[in-house]
């Protein structure tokens, strides 16, 4: 087996916490771990300027630094979609100039739910997938996000992520149907991610109890939403996944509320599958594949049509036992151990 040298650009890395960032980290720490060499380098580094929602970096002066200084590489892993010109100019760059194999993964849309920073989005993916046709290899998370590079023609390999089975397993709670039904929702606090959707599903229903976990722009406009006389709704700022793997074993319900196609997989949803939670989250593509038969999808951005789920598992304990033990089954095939062999196959694979 052949030992590389790969280099990791993204948009987001480790110490930030984000799905983004985890997958990374999971990544380079597992090829690292079977004697691999990793860089990686991530955007939010370089400088750069935002418009709207999107950002804009100067990152490809530093890419061709770390490859003077570093290479030469026989990978260069991109993760995307991270828009910029400078970007997109990275894949030519590379490998008309350096001879390393390029390598794109496709984390998911850009839709964030909001006319102008959609419309750039969508113009940006046009261009991206002709940039794309360049690549040496394609990865995406799910089948979803693998057809549309598949209509032009280009070949892409499906890696799910994964998650930490030292921290996320099962535990002893069982739901009687005695109590609320204990519904637990983990992640940034942006306007894509549904967290108000998921308050107003639940204050003020006595069967249904929500704990929020997580920080972000729109967290106080969240929190306005919950009645001083509420208690059926609280909120934790950032956990650790040790004490988040605890928290996640006290709940029956791991929610993935996200309103737009900017959730693409939901990490978060395997972390809880594992811990024994039933996934309820919206239909969205990626997100669906991940849930399976073993949870329940509701329309984005409808606290009606969540509400009506997550009281359907609050009035039948049966149903909420046998989807907790499916759910664990489901997650089990999920591991980082089972995704860096993947993106270990195919480097090696590329550069035989």
């Amino acid at each position: 087996m052949t030992r590389l040298r790969v280099l990791i650009v993204a948009s987001e890395a480790p110490p930030l916490v984000s799905g983004v960032a985890k997958s990374i980290g999971e990544i380079a720490d597992g090829l690292i771990a079977r004697g691999h060499e990793v860089v990686v380098l991530s955007s939010a580094e370089a400088r750069g300027v935002r418009w709207d929602r999107i950002r804009f970096s100067t990152l490809m002066a530093q890419v061709g630094a770390v490859i003077e200084n570093d290479g030469p590489f026989d990978i260069i892993n991109i993760h995307g979609p991270a828009p910029s010109i400078s970007d997109l100019a990275l894949l030519r760059f590379t490998k008309r100039n350096r001879g390393a194999k390029i390598v794109y993964t496709h984390h998911f849309s850009l839709h964030f739910g909001k006319w102008s920073a959609d419309v750039l989005g969508r113009l940006y993916e046009m261009f991206f997938r002709r940039v794309a046709k360049k690549c040496d290899g394609i990865v995406t998370t799910t089948k979803d996000y693998a057809v549309p590079f598949e209509r032009h023609g280009m070949t892409v390999a499906v890696i799910p992520w994964g998650f930490d089975e030292a921290r996320f397993f099962p535990g002893e709670r069982e739901y009687s149907g005695e109590g609320p039904l204990r519904v637990l929702a983990v992640g940034q606090f942006r306007r894509y991610k549904g967290m108000a959707v998921a308050v107003r599903a639940v204050v003020g229903h006595p069967d249904l109890d929500l704990t929020l976990v997580g920080q972000g722009p729109v967290l106080s406009s969240v929190l306005q939403q919950i009645p001083v006389t509420s208690t059926n709704v609280r909120h934790y700022g950032r956990v650790a996944d040790d004490g988040l793997g605890q928290m996640m074993r006290e709940h029956d319900v791991i929610l993935l509320p996200s309103r737009t196609r900017a959730e693409a997989f939901g990490i978060v949803l395997l972390e809880g599958m594992a811990s024994g939670c039933v996934p309820v989250a919206s239909s969205l593509p990626g997100v669906r594949e991940v849930v399976g038969s073993v949870g329940l999808t509701t329309r984005p951005g409808d606290e009606l049509s969540l509400r009506k789920a997550l009281q359907s598992l609050a009035r039948n304990p049966e149903e909420v036992a046998r989807l907790r033990k499916d759910a664990v089954e489901r997650a089990s095939s999920y591991t980082w151990e089972r995704t860096v062999d993947a993106y270990e196959a195919l480097f090696q694979r590329l550069v035989r």
